[in-house]
C-alpha cells in the first residue's frame, strides 16, 4: 500500500461520549435515510493479491440471508483475485489505484445500499448479520457501527489481543479496519470518505464519526486471519501492535514509520 508521510490524528484509546445510539429519541445528530439508496447493504472489499483468502470470504457471504451487494475493489493484483470475484453472481469486481483508502472510496462510489460495510478480504462475517443490518436500515437514528473481533488462531497472544481490542472498542466506539465498520452512505460522504494517504485511515474516519454519533457495537463477532502475526512472529507482532497503540496516541510521529506493518502480508 502506498503511504505518504502524513501525521495521523490523535485519538484517545478510550473515547468518552454519552450519546445514545440507534434510537430516534435523544440522539445528538440525526441523518435522514438516503432517498436514492437501495434497501440493502453494500459490502466493499478492498483486495490486492487475495486469491488465497478471498474465496472463503465470498463463500461465507454467499450463505448470508438478507439484501446485499458485494463490490470487490482490486488494486491491480498480479494473481487471480479479480477473476475469483467474477465467479460469484452476487459480487462485482472492479479495479482501482492501489491503496486501501483509495480502493474503499472507489467501492463506496459504486455502491447502491443504504449502509456501506467495509470488509477485509481475509475477514469472515458471522451468520445472520446482513439480515440484522437490513432491519437497522429502518431506524434513521442508527448511523454507523462495527463488530466484535477475534482471530482465527488460538495462540494466547492473539486471544489476548482480541480481548483488549474489544474492550477498547466497547469503551471508545472507535472501530478499526478488521471490525467490519458499517456506515450510512450519505454520512460516509458527508465526512469525506477515507483518507487516501498515510496510515490508519480507519481510525481517522472513526474519529470523525464520533463527532456525529455513537456507533453501535454489535455483539456478533467477525473472524480475522492471523497471517500478519504469523509472518512476523506472534509475540513480536503482539507487542508491536501495543506499541503502535501507544505511539498513535502519545507519539504520533512514530507511526509514520510503520508502513511495513500496515502493508501486505500474503
Amino acid at each position: 500500500m502506498d503511504y505518504g508521510a502524513v501525521r495521523p490524528p490523535k485519538a484517545p484509546l478510550f473515547y468518552s461520549t454519552r450519546r445514545r445510539l440507534c434510537t430516534s429519541q435523544g440522539l445528538t445528530t440525526k441523518l435522514s435515510t438516503n432517498p436514492t439508496a437501495s434497501a440493502m447493504i453494500s459490502i466493499v472489499i478492498p483486495a490486492f493479491n487475495e486469491a488465497r483468502s478471498l474465496p472463503e470470504t465470498l463463500e461465507t457471504l454467499q450463505h448470508q440471508e438478507g439484501s446485499f451487494e458485494v463490490i470487490v475493489v482490486d488494486g491491480h493484483s498480479s494473481d487471480s483475485t479479480l477473476e475469483i470475484a467474477s465467479r460469484y453472481l452476487f459480487a462485482q469486481g472492479i479495479t482501482s489505484a492501489r491503496g486501501r483508502g483509495r480502493q474503499m472510496n472507489e467501492g463506496a462510489r459504486r455502491s447502491q445500499g443504504e449502509f456501506i460495510l467495509f470488509l477485509h478480504a481475509d475477514t469472515l462475517l458471522p451468520p445472520g448479520v446482513i439480515a440484522k443490518l437490513n432491519a437497522l436500515e429502518k431506524d434513521p437514528g442508527c448511523l454507523a457501527g462495527g463488530f466484535h473481533q477475534r482471530f482465527r488462531d488460538s495462540h494466547p497472544a492473539l486471544r489476548l489481543l482480541s480481548w483488549l481490542h474489544n474492550i477498547r472498542a466497547a469503551s471508545s466506539r472507535l472501530f478499526y479496519g478488521d471490525q467490519a465498520l458499517f456506515v450510512r452512505r450519505a454520512l460516509f460522504w458527508e465526512l469525506g470518505g477515507y483518507r487516501e494517504s498515510g496510515v490508519m485511515e480507519d481510525v481517522a474516519l472513526g474519529i470523525r464519526l464520533l463527532e456525529r454519533t455513537r456507533p453501535l457495537f454489535l455483539p456478533d463477532t467477525v473472524q480475522v486471519a492471523s497471517r500478519k502475526f504469523r509472518a512476523m512472529g506472534v509475540w513480536r507482532g503482539f507487542f508491536h501492535v501495543i506499541g503502535i497503540f501507544v505511539a498513535y496516541n502519545w507519539f504520533p510521529k512514530a507511526v509514520s514509520g510503520q508502513e511495513t506493518f500496515f502493508g501486505d502480508f500474503r
